[in-house]
């Protein structure tokens, strides 16, 4: 559940950098912003390419089991 949430909150973040870095070019949004819009782009776009990254390796070595606990 930790890992769904983690990707959907990446790219929704990404989502939201690139939505408000628009505003701020646009003149609708305080040029304050411009460094955090950055930095939701940068780090969204790296987590949701490592999430790809690692689920294409667990895909073709069938080690789903990391996923997976029991208790």
């Amino acid at each position: 559940m930790g890992i769904f949430c983690c990707g959907v909150a990446s790219v929704v973040g990404l989502i939201l950098g690139i939505v408000e870095l628009g505003r701020i070019n646009r003149g609708e949004s305080s040029e304050k912003g411009r460094g955090f819009a950055k930095a939701a782009i940068i780090i969204g776009a790296i987590a949701v390419t490592l999430g790809v990254i690692v689920n294409i390796i667990l895909a073709i070595t069938g080690n789903w089991s990391f996923y997976i606990t029991t208790s």
